[in-house]
């Protein structure tokens, strides 16, 4: 309310009775004074070296204190401080005060409040996992998707494997905020409000929460700048380039500059996350 950045972690878990893992990972800062939303996602798959633990997949972070904490609240803070200190192993540093964690169940109830998000798929997305129960089945062009369609299209690999999936969510995260921003949701406030309070684990306020929630109607998909933490697959792992994650840090630190992806900001992501 008074304008300053709110900062935080998004953590998209999954179902796994005893020990769920953070399927999607985000850091974000939201500038109010400028309309500007930042989002950086971290590959499930990348490398942290946290002293005195074992694990060494960033997603795994959540579900060790999970498991051992049995506290959804604590095992996301966890994570928001690994995700930290990877911003400190690249030189950087982006404070994240708030976490947000939401399960596959939440993610789908929410979407189904908004009535759906429309999608372009540029390329066929066919896959069955019967032991799972996930299948998704899309053939290419718009698409409104509702809660089990959002989530098929999030968690969807394909020939691309993570990356593309990483795109998508960004490509997602767009299409969710032009949804926010309809004339036609403005009814649906008040219930979003009420389902999102029901499905988020969350260290926010109920006031941050309506203040964020009805902010995002001021949105334009061009206020919401995408990237990637700049890598690549090395064995099982996604390794961060420290050089090119500190130059995204300083972004997001920041608020963007000269250099901060605009217009084309999924396809300027794409490039620093590669190569």
């Amino acid at each position: 309310r008074r304008g300053e950045p709110v900062t935080g972690v998004a953590l998209g878990t999954d179902l796994a009775e005893n020990a769920p893992h953070s399927d999607t990972l985000l850091a974000w800062a939201v500038r109010p004074r400028w309309g500007r939303v930042d989002v950086l996602s971290i590959p499930r798959d990348t490398r942290v070296d946290i002293p005195g633990y074992r694990f060494r997949r960033i997603n795994e972070v959540y579900a060790y204190h999970h498991r051992t904490q049995k506290d959804a609240l604590g095992a996301a803070a966890q994570t928001r401080n690994a995700v930290e200190q990877l911003f400190r192993d690249a030189g950087g540093a982006l404070p994240l005060r708030n976490v947000v964690q939401i399960d596959y169940d939440g993610f789908r109830r929410l979407i189904d409040r908004l009535g759906g998000v429309t999608v372009s798929i540029d390329e066929p997305m066919d896959y069955d996992d019967h032991a799972g129960d996930f299948h998704v089945h899309f053939s290419t062009g718009p698409r409104l998707l509702n809660g089990d369609d959002a989530l098929g299209f999030v968690r969807f690999r394909g020939r691309s494997g993570d990356r593309g999936r990483v795109l998508r969510q960004m490509e997602f995260v767009r299409a969710l905020v032009r949804r926010t921003a309809s004339p036609n949701i403005v009814w649906r406030g008040p219930l979003v409000l009420v389902d999102t309070i029901g499905a988020v684990t969350t260290n926010m306020s109920l006031l941050d929460m309506a203040f964020l929630i009805f902010e995002a109607r001021r949105w334009s998909p061009r206020a919401v700048h995408p990237w990637i933490l700049p890598g690549k697959p090395k064995g099982a792992y996604w390794e961060m380039d420290r050089e090119r994650a500190l130059y995204v840090l300083s972004q997001l630190a920041n608020g963007g500059g000269p250099l901060a992806p605009a217009e084309g900001g999924a396809q300027v992501a794409e490039q620093l996350g590669g190569q």
